[in-house]
């Protein structure tokens, strides 16, 4: 329906708020909630980590860099939660 570029705006969302959805998992917060945050937080933070980045180094490099430090971010918190609880069980 809108071709390419309408593909390139739904898997840039859908790939936005992939890693703020799982560092909500560490949280007691349903399916639909966890979306809508995370939703909330990718439409917030990553276009500011972009744009800090931006003044640095070039545009592309920083979108690059701001998602491989969402994505580490969310891997690490998911690695420390697998942690505890196999300390606590």
């Amino acid at each position: 329906f809108f071709g390419a570029a309408g593909l390139k705006v739904a898997l840039g969302f859908i790939l936005g708020f992939l890693p703020f959805y799982f560092l909500l998992e560490g949280t007691n917060l349903e399916g639909g909630e966890k979306i809508i945050f995370s939703s909330i937080i990718a439409l917030g933070i990553f276009p500011s980590l972009v744009y800090w980045s931006g003044t640095v180094m070039p545009f592309k490099a920083a979108i690059f860099t701001a998602f491989f430090l969402m994505v580490c971010l969310a891997a690490a918190v998911r690695l420390r939660k697998k942690k505890e609880t196999v300390q606590m069980g």
